[in-house]
């Protein structure tokens, strides 16, 4: 009996000594926050990014079958749980949650433009957007890859920007680095680094980039823009039709949505595309019909016909042969209505 009792003594002890070793090893699941905050003070004490989970409880099939194959499974668990700071952020069917946790989530779903379920979200301690992906097939593995890949591709965004102004990059480098950090969101990098690209090897796009974002700002009539503009197209040919057209694509923008809030008539929207082929539609002629055509739409919109139909008319004579049936519908059907 002795013999008995001290070899389950020992097998309950090797249990408990396994337990304690591999524990951690065999994490059978991972931990959801949905106090929002409370799972900031988290990350920002464990130096953790955080996963938002976007999901919607009883009415979302993509979302049962992510929870399903990802998140519930040990797989995961193991290759990602000690990653991250979870909080899941559910919608459920009929609204039957706490009126605090569902404004909470309205609000970060409205902060984060979520528009579809299920979405992950991840963001670093300090609240800035690192990725944002949702449903993918393949199971637990690949999607802890891709979460993990996110998570190294932002770090080594975040050591290279702590280089600009220290070190001289090229403009293909700050290039990568500017896509990256519009693609976050993160205006001040992305001015930070079109103003660094400026004094690059690719100057001329860098310049028209700022051209950009001081049209966006609705500053193209300050001494910086104009500064700018007139800098550009004073550039050698073939430089000066590039500059010229992505200028006239920039203004063009901006006054299109000018007009939808202030009384700016068709002519004066379309007229930097107009000055444009005015001066370089004998050259380029891979864009002129393109630019006929959004002029064309522009007096469409307004119930311009006749002006719609000319230059619906100089667009197919310019187009390629493949596009070119379209666009004669779309005359035929104009010319029909002018007549009636």
């Amino acid at each position: 009996m002795k013999s008995i009792a001290t070899f389950f003594l020992f097998a309950a002890t090797l249990c408990a000594f396994q337990t304690h070793v591999y524990g951690q090893e065999t994490q059978r699941s991972i931990q959801w926050n949905t106090n929002f905050e409370k799972a900031v003070a988290e990350a920002k004490t464990s130096n953790k990014p955080l996963l938002l989970l976007f999901t919607g409880t009883g009415w979302c099939p993509f979302c049962v079958r992510l929870d399903k194959e990802v998140f519930t499974t040990s797989e995961f668990a193991n290759a990602a749980g000690k990653e991250f700071v979870f909080v899941k952020l559910d919608f459920p069917k009929g609204g039957t949650q706490d009126p605090r946790l569902q404004a909470q989530n309205d609000q970060l779903a409205q902060r984060f433009q979520v528009r579809a379920y299920p979405t992950v979200v991840v963001i670093d301690a300090n609240q800035k957007l690192i990725g944002t992906t949702g449903y993918r097939p393949g199971g637990a593995a690949p999607y802890a890859a891709h979460l993990l890949k996110m998570i190294k591709e932002y770090t080594s965004y975040k050591q290279q920007m702590q280089t600009v102004g220290t070190q001289k990059l090229s403009g293909g480098q700050l290039k990568h680095l500017l896509d990256k950090a519009r693609s976050l969101a993160l205006y001040g990098d992305e001015s930070e680094l079109v103003r660094a690209g400026m004094d690059s090897d690719q100057k001329s796009y860098f310049q028209i980039e700022r051209y950009r974002m001081l049209s966006k700002e609705g500053a193209l009539q300050a001494p910086e823009a104009l500064s700018l503009k007139k800098e550009l197209l004073q550039k050698d040919p073939p430089e000066l039709q590039h500059n010229a057209y992505d200028i006239a694509l920039i203004e063009f923008e901006t006054l299109s949505e000018q007009m939808d809030v202030e009384e700016i008539s068709p002519e004066v929207v379309v007229e930097p595309l107009v000055s444009y082929l005015e001066k370089f539609g004998g050259e380029d002629k891979q864009n002129t019909w393109r630019l006929q055509m959004m002029i064309f739409q522009v007096y469409l919109d307004h119930n311009k016909v006749a002006q719609a139909l000319r230059y619906a008319q100089s667009s197919y004579d310019a187009a390629p042969a493949t596009v070119q049936p379209e666009i004669a519908a779309a005359i035929r059907n104009l010319s029909a209505e002018l007549e009636n």
